[in-house]
């Protein structure tokens, strides 16, 4: 799963972007119908940036595909906003770590679109070292759940900050998925803050998260 600088993550653990997509509801093949919205949130100088892309109309994986394909063809000079900011994208995840919380998603999207992303975090995977079952639970019983590493409980139990409530429905472009959309990724930076230096300074944790 990881191809990191390990080095580079020791010293500045915070090179790193969050990336969510907000999208129809998950098919049972994994793959999803429309993307409502892309967004993507990093640090520059101590300041949170955000950068956030979306269809109201929804757009599908293959057209959004051909648009990244095409990006990099057009004069920069007579690009549109939406394509300046999709090349960002194209470039900030090659240049820094990108993160996801539950990276099996957003990974998937990205390999439909063909951007490919060798080195990420899962923020969900650096929770689960940092916070074992056995912490969270405060035994080490049958009740472990991935449920206890979701947006939402990690922030109802003050790892990150709460997640804001979800748009009533998926199926369709709602107000207020942008304040949605920039919550997840401040919520997943807030766990890399938080929580990645646990695993930094402590030699088994960190062996098991180069062996994941």
């Amino acid at each position: 799963m990881f191809d990191l600088d390990f080095n580079l993550l020791r010293t500045n653990p915070l090179d790193v972007v969050a990336v969510d997509f907000e999208t129809t509801p998950i098919l049972p093949s994994g793959d999803v119908e429309r993307i409502w919205m892309l967004g993507w949130k990093w640090i520059e100088d101590g300041t949170r940036k955000c950068i956030q892309l979306s269809w109201p109309e929804g757009i599908t994986p293959t057209n959004l595909s051909s648009l990244v394909t095409n990006v990099h063809s057009r004069a920069q000079i007579k690009q549109r906003p939406n394509d300046v900011k999709l090349s960002h994208f194209c470039h900030i995840v090659k240049e820094k770590h990108p993160v996801f919380h539950n990276a099996g998603f957003d990974k998937r999207i990205l390999d439909s679109l063909g951007i490919q992303v060798n080195r990420y975090i899962d923020s969900m995977m650096v929770a689960y070292l940092a916070l074992p079952p056995s912490v969270l639970l405060e035994n080490t019983g049958d009740e472990d759940n991935i449920r206890l590493y979701s947006l939402r409980e990690l922030g109802n139990r003050g790892f990150c900050r709460k997640k804001l409530e979800s748009p009533d429905t998926f199926d369709i472009f709602t107000e207020g998925l942008d304040k949605y959309n920039e919550g997840d990724l401040d919520s997943t930076l807030d766990l890399i803050e938080n929580l990645y230096p646990f695993i930094l300074d402590d030699k088994d944790l960190f062996s098991c998260f180069i062996d994941v």
